[in-house]
């Protein structure tokens, strides 16, 4: 509980930042709520801190996590596997497939690569690139584009990167889409009516012990890596709705309708409904479904999305 010199400090730096004057209310709840993430990030980096001094202790580069972890995603071929199939090292997270195509140096030890410095993904062929599969294959059969198959144990093909170095020809011809530009809103803007309401500190508690990993994609989160950062999401998709304050005033539970999920998955699916997000390639490559959602998703489509 933050105590009151706490929550006229927060006023303070919020009007300053801001120019925007907080009700002492509307102060405490923020304040609580920028102090439970904090709390979690916190916690992210000491288990990151601990898994840094195994490798010291030990004096290795990199160990499997445990089952009991839960489950990550391979920052390679965006596989979803328990702990026990997961290599970490603090360079990132591979797949037990990934990491054996590594050390057999299939590929170089590849990073997610957010800036798509190094190499691009195999399904970026198509969503930046605008290439059908079809002309794909036709691109590596003429030496166009060049890939590198990653192989499974029995020998079948899973994934194919392609390294920046080993297709400039391709990059020469081929442009990617330009990438889309964001325009922020105010939340004071008359134009929209954003969710001003905020969970309090009690139904934040509800909600991160219901929900310990991703509701969407069930990695765990690494509050290292912003993409697997917990974020609260609003399972409602409209955004001219204070949903919060809404089912507060009628008495419904918060917790139905607030979930916590990873940061690249609350991206990805913006103000989509849950239905037409799930029919997108990226919910057919991370396995997401309403099969395969947490329970929390599925309940509030059975309840709200039925149409």
């Amino acid at each position: 509980m933050l105590s009151d010199k706490s929550i006229q400090e927060f006023k303070a730096i919020y009007k300053k930042e801001y120019g925007i004057e907080l009700s002492d209310v509307d102060a405490r709840v923020a304040g609580e709520r920028l102090t439970s993430f904090v709390g979690l990030l916190l916690d992210q980096v000491m288990t990151e801190e601990q898994r840094k001094r195994r490798l010291k202790e030990e004096k290795i580069k990199g160990f499997f996590l445990k089952e009991s972890d839960g489950h990550y995603t391979c920052a390679i071929c965006r596989e979803t596997l328990p702990g026990n199939e997961i290599w970490w090292n603090p360079k990132g997270l591979r797949c037990k497939d990934c990491w054996r195509n590594i050390q057999q140096k299939v590929i170089p030890p590849l990073d997610y690569d957010s800036d798509d410095r190094v190499w691009i993904k195999e399904w970026e062929i198509q969503s930046e690139f605008g290439i059908h599969p079809a002309t794909r294959r036709k691109l590596e059969r003429q030496g166009i584009l060049i890939g590198r198959d990653l192989k499974r144990e029995d020998g079948t093909i899973y994934c194919t990167v392609y390294l920046i170095k080993e297709n400039e020809k391709f990059l020469k011809t081929y442009k990617r889409k330009p990438k889309m530009k964001v325009k922020f809103v105010s939340a004071q803007s008359n134009n929209v009516k954003a969710k001003t309401t905020y969970p309090t500190e009690k139904e934040l508690l509800e909600i991160r012990d219901r929900d310990k990993r991703c509701v969407y994609c069930g990695k765990k989160f690494d509050k290292t890596r912003e993409k697997d950062l917990p974020t609260i999401e609003h399972l409602n998709h409209r955004q001219d709705w204070d949903s919060v304050g809404d089912y507060r005033r009628q008495g419904k539970p918060v917790s139905e309708i607030l979930a916590i999920c990873c940061m690249e998955c609350n991206r990805n699916r913006g103000s989509k409904s849950l239905h037409k997000w799930f029919e997108t390639k990226y919910c057919v490559d991370n396995g997401i479904s309403y099969q395969m959602v947490t329970e929390v998703v599925r309940k509030y489509i059975d309840k709200y999305e039925k149409d």
